[in-house]
């Protein structure tokens, strides 16, 4: 028995769609004071911020978070992020200069029982869903097929 055995590739490119970056702040606090409404209070600021930096509303979404007060510990804390998107990347590094300096600005004595913080994770790019796909990998097997039965004309099989 002889048989054909054909190679082909498939590209598929995908466009941009836009970009999407990560804030997580933590408020920690001692167990007496309300680490909840130190956070809500932070959180109407962080948004204030990124609005005035260029983002839009659309732009903006509330990204989860958590709570934490270990029975061991004599601090509790909260986590919330704030998940930002937009088409380009300058009003992503807009905000994220507008988060430094609203965590420099913050009063945070030293011996203070509220402490806060930010972490900005690097923007990721989105990609565009591509229906192409689906098509270059039927192109990518028709060429095959084309290119296998031309091989097998010519070698008389």
């Amino acid at each position: 028995m002889r048989y054909i055995e054909v190679l082909t590739n498939a590209r598929i490119e995908r466009a941009i769609e836009a970009y999407e970056a990560t804030l997580e702040f933590i408020v920690s606090t001692g167990k007496r004071e309300s680490c909840v409404d130190e956070s809500v209070v932070l959180r109407n600021e962080v948004v204030a911020a990124l609005k005035h930096s260029g983002l839009s509303s659309e732009d903006i979404r509330e990204g989860g978070g958590e709570a934490s007060q270990p029975v061991w510990f004599s601090t509790k804390s909260v986590i919330r992020r704030v998940i930002i998107r937009n088409a380009s990347m300058e009003p992503l590094m807009s905000a994220m200069a507008a988060m430094e300096r609203l965590f420099a600005a913050l009063k945070q004595p030293y011996f203070s029982r509220v402490k806060k913080s930010f972490t900005f994770y690097s923007p990721i790019p989105l990609y565009a869903s591509n229906t192409s796909a689906d098509e270059a990998i039927r192109t990518a097997i028709t060429k095959a097929r084309l290119t296998a039965a031309l091989i097998a004309q010519e070698s008389g099989v």
